[in-house]
Order: structure tokens, then C-alpha cells, then sequence
């Protein structure tokens, strides 16, 4: 079915044939649950060679006392969440620069940035950008929203709170590297977004939407999620308290799907901004790439992979908090302070010019 109209509101959308989004359009898409199962079931929005041009919002409605929907042979789908068991692919407008850095010092209360790249062809006026802190403070991390580009510069709506900075560095030897605040893009043309209700619960809550590709058995047959997620903005997703692999309440994850390709499964050029848990957990996952992402904001990690051969190329990490600090907690008992990226359970993994804050990882890790 080709949907040309706007859809009601829907409670639970349970899809078993092929659901499109057609490019011709805007869409909105207001469900509690999307529950994507069997083989032949598949939800499109975009293609890879012929991305939807237009706005599109899937918001996903919910709260803690939402009714949850596990699964007999497979795990909770919970509430507020896209389930998929079948093939879901989401493809939103391709940007040259995901994220780029200073091209120099910008000072608290100015509201124009130099950057590395031009980026006048990809970053618009009312998109939202994030630039990382270039202190010890995670928290000076600013979240702003562009008022005109021209070529390299940016002019901001609003001005700074915080000095941003960027210089060379030497070394003994004559050597020489660059120190500049990382510049990430956050808006996509296609959002999946955790609705604000009732209104104001999110901040009280921490309870965003999320998306689980995993599989589960339905009359002896097993079914297994597939994902093409590309150019698709996570606003407030997550949600706080699960964080076991077994049932990661994450804005996305991959579970249990064994080996991918990348004929069937990827996650690109996607941005997760202001999440309520990690941002993408991997697990018994195996060969998934995961490229040009940016990310904003998680409690705990901001990526968990686990599995084999599983590759991170070029993604920005920016903030990832410690639940002992979360909202002006002071929890003695928690030394604990997560890693943006966490491979600590993974066999293999290749880490590829990943940023996080100021650090560049360039990497092959065996462990």
C-alpha cells in the first residue's frame, strides 16, 4: 500500500505487506507502536537511489504506563517503539558534511563560526547544529540553531554561552596537529521523534521512543529484522532504567540478528539528538556498519557494540552522561562514567576517524 494521504492517529499499526510513504508528499505519522513482522513486511520511506524529498515525522506516543508488547519468542518491543521483524528502510536527503570542526577560536557571547568546510550546498537556515565543548565541562556542549551560511561561516540565531576554541598544537619533533571543537549536524528531513505527552512528561520521564530490529518465531517460523536507516533524525528517544542487552530500551538497536550485509542492514549519516539512554546498542549482531553519524546527549554510553566485525566509521560523539550526575545528582557510590563508545563485550570491531570531543580514533581493536 502507498500511503498519498494523511493517516489518522493510530494505536497499534501492525504491518505483514509492504507499507510505502509516498516521496510525492509531507507525512505525518502518529502511532503508539509500528510493529513491522514477516518476511514479506516491509515499511518504506525513501529509497537509497531516490531519498523522499520532503518532511516526514513519525512521532511515537507513550509514556511509563503504557501497555508494553512482548513477544513469546522474542524480546519486549515495550511501548513508544518501532518493532521490526520484517524490513524496515528509511532513507531521508543525503548531506556531503555530517559534521566538520572549527576553523577558529569562538568566544562566549559571539554568534558567527568559521568552520573546516564548506557548508553552504548542506546546512540551511532553522537547522539545528551541536558544538562540543572544548573544556573538561561536558555540559558546555551547545545545542543552536542556524540563522544564515555562507560558504564556511555560520551565523547563529542566538549567541554562545561558552568559548569554543581551535588551535595548532606542536610537538618536539617539528610535527604539528590541530585542536578545534567538533561541529555536528542534527536535522533530517525524516524524524522519528518521542512525543512530548502528556505534555511535559518527557523531562520528568526520560521516556523517549525507541527502535528495535531483532527477531522472533511466529508459528514455528523464525523471523529476523532488517534495517536501512539513512538521513533520519532521533529526537528524544531512549528510555531511561534499561540498559541489559537482552532488552536494550535504546533509540536504536540491533539484536540478535546475527550477520548482516550491507545489501540489508546499515546505519549512515543519521543524527541522535538528546537521547534518554544510549544512543545505538549492537548486539549478537555481527558485520553492521555504522557510518557518518552524528550524536548528542545519552545517559551512559552513547554507542554499545558487541558482536564481530561490526564497523564505526566517522561518527561524532558529543556529551555522554553519567546517571551518578544526571540532573544535578551527586551519587558517591557511582565512580562509574560511561564511554562514548563501548566495545568492551565485542570479539572484533573497526574503529575508523571516530570523534569524540577532541580524541580521533583511528583503530583496528581484537579483544
Amino acid at each position: 500500500m502507498v500511503v498519498d494521504t494523511q493517516l489518522p492517529t493510530i494505536n497499534r499499526l501492525i504491518i505483514h505487506g509492504v507499507l510505502e510513504l509516498e516521496n510525492e508528499r509531507d507525512h505525518v505519522l502518529n502511532a503508539s507502536i509500528i510493529f513491522i513482522m514477516g518476511d514479506r513486511a516491509r515499511m518504506i520511506i525513501g529509497w537509497a537511489d531516490d531519498p523522499h524529498p520532503g518532511n516526514v515525522l513519525i512521532s511515537l506516543q507513550g509514556n511509563w504506563d503504557s501497555p508494553d508488547m512482548p513477544l513469546n519468542h522474542g524480546p519486549n518491543v515495550g511501548s513508544k517503539a518501532i518493532g521490526v521483524f520484517g524490513s524496515l528502510e528509511m532513507h531521508g536527503i543525503p548531506r556531503n558534511v555530517y559534521w566538520t570542526r572549527l576553523n577558529k577560536t569562538v568566544e562566549a557571547g559571539e554568534t558567527v563560526l568559521d568552520l573546516e568546510h564548506d557548508v553552504e550546498k548542506d546546512w540551511k537556515e532553522e537547522d539545528e547544529i551541536v558544538i562540543a565543548s572544548t573544556t573538561f565541562e561536558a555540559r558546555q556542549a551547545e545545542r543552536m540553531t542556524i540563522q544564515s551560511v555562507s560558504r564556511n561561516r555560520v551565523t547563529l540565531k542566538t549567541a554562545l554561552m561558552h568559548k569554543h576554541t581551535s588551535h595548532v598544537e606542536g610537538l618536539s619533533d617539528g610535527r604539528q596537529y590541530k585542536m578545534a571543537a567538533e561541529v555536528g549536524l542534527l536535522t533530517r528531513n525524516i524524524k522519528i521523534e518521542g512525543a512530548n505527552y502528556p505534555e511535559g512528561s518527557i523531562p520528568t520521564q526520560d521516556f523517549g521512543c525507541r527502535v528495535i530490529v531483532s527477531k522472533t518465531m511466529a508459528n514455528g517460523i523464525e523471523y529476523v529484522g532488517k534495517a536501512k536507516i539513512e538521513n533520519v533524525e532521533f529526537k528524544h528517544c531512549g528510555q531511561n532504567g534499561w540498559t541489559d542487552s537482552y532488552d536494550p530500551r535504546y533509540s536504536l538497536a540491533f539484536l540478535d540478528v546475527k550477520t548482516t550485509t550491507t545489501n540489508d542492514s546499515y546505519v549512515k549519516g543519521n543524527s541522535f539528538n538528546y537521547n534518554f539512554n544510549t544512543a545505538l546498542g549492537v548486539f549478537t549482531t555481527n558485520n553492521l556498519l555504522v557510518e557518518n553519524n552524528v550524536v548528542y546527549f545519552t545517559l551512559g554510553a552513547s554507542m554499545r557494540i558487541e558482536g564481530e566485525m561490526n564497523q564505526l566509521i566517522h561518527n561524532l560523539v558529543i556529551y555522554s552522561a553519567s546517571l551518578a550526575t544526571y540532573k544535578g545528582r551527586e551519587d558517591r557510590f557511582d565512580p562509574h562514567w560511561p564511554g562514548a563508545i563501548d566495545t568492551e563485550e565485542a570479539q572484533s570491531v573497526v574503529l575508523i576517524d571516530n570523534a569524540i570531543g577532541k580524541k580521533i580514533l583511528e583503530i583496528f581493536i581484537t579483544l
